[in-house]
């Protein structure tokens, strides 16, 4: 009877946020008389126009966060005694972990999977083992030719990452060209960089399911975590707010990396930090509300623990 009540909960959860005739709207105005339009409602979050943001960052539609993970073990972390905050933001938590306000951007490229592994497993190796690194993205094209395609899942890369490590982005910073070309080059581009001394490790690694307690002790005691994002078109045009979803069709998913939460107006968040660059969002980064299941955010969460 219970898992009848949460199955009904969710499903009540993915259709309140839709707003069909907003969807119409969208369909049928003029773009920019929709965006004025939108913006004068009583929306948790505000809209603009992005030039050829759709074309420039639309995910691989083929991409599935939850297959993505299959194989990592799954864990529900325990916080016993941790006192959760209001509020919290890990780049004011660890000030001198200096990663976690990076924000990317990924160009039109679908590797999103590379930006957002790479970007936690830059800020946990600085917090859990005091290492303050940039890891690059660019090194993920030694575990798979198809990065730029939008392909690649969590399991291996983050397996890759534990036995083979990343190189920092001074040894090999990210290059869209040769990511195209699904080169694996297996040397840095200066001479004063050793490939396989600059190497950093994985230790462990594990996922878990829908739990917002867990998710905010474990980034109140590790760190920020990694989680996929299902992208719908009215997404591209967010500016500012709390992002809700309001109306457009799917479009894909990509991984972001979650940083902190909070609470506006009494509607609660998760701050993600996105890699699509500063000009979009609240310069790289959203809010967006909890428990929109249609959006398949905290679906399954990766937290990844580095190594010396």
């Amino acid at each position: 009877m219970l898992g009848v009540l949460l199955l009904v909960t969710i499903a009540k959860w993915a259709v309140a946020d839709f707003d069909p005739d907003l969807h119409e709207k969208y369909l049928t105005m003029p773009r920019s008389s929709f965006i004025k339009y939108f913006n004068e409602q009583n929306f948790s979050w505000k809209m603009t126009e992005y030039d050829n943001i759709r074309e420039r960052y639309k995910p691989n539609a083929q991409f599935n966060y939850t297959d993505s993970v299959k194989g990592i073990p799954i864990y529900t972390p325990e916080f016993k005694g941790l006192e959760l905050p209001e509020a919290f933001d890990a780049r004011e938590h660890w000030p001198q972990c200096e990663s976690i306000k990076d924000v990317y951007d990924q160009g039109d490229c679908k590797s999103s999977l590379a930006f957002g592994l790479s970007s936690v497993l830059s800020d946990r190796t600085c917090i859990q083992k005091n290492i303050h690194v940039r890891l690059s993205q660019q090194d993920f094209a030694c575990y798979h030719k198809g990065i730029c395609d939008g392909e690649g899942e969590s399991f291996y890369a983050l397996s890759y990452w534990k036995q083979y490590g990343l190189v920092t982005q001074k040894c090999k910073p990210y290059n869209i060209h040769e990511l195209k070309q699904n080169l694996c080059m297996p040397y840095c581009v200066n001479n004063d960089t050793d490939y396989f001394k600059d190497k950093h490790y994985g230790d462990d690694l594990y996922n878990y399911i829908f739990r917002n307690y867990a998710m905010k002790g474990d980034l109140v005691k590790n760190g920020p975590v990694i989680t996929g994002f299902a992208v719908y078109e009215d997404f591209y045009n967010y500016h500012r707010g709390i992002y809700e979803h309001k109306y457009g069709l799917l479009d894909g998913h990509i991984t972001v990396r979650v940083i902190g939460y909070g609470e506006e107006n009494g509607v609660r968040y998760w701050l993600v930090a996105n890699s699509w660059g500063k000009t979009w969002g609240e310069q790289g980064l959203f809010r967006l509300k909890m428990n929109q299941s249609k959006v398949e955010f905290d679906v399954f969460i990766v937290s990844p623990f580095a190594k010396n």
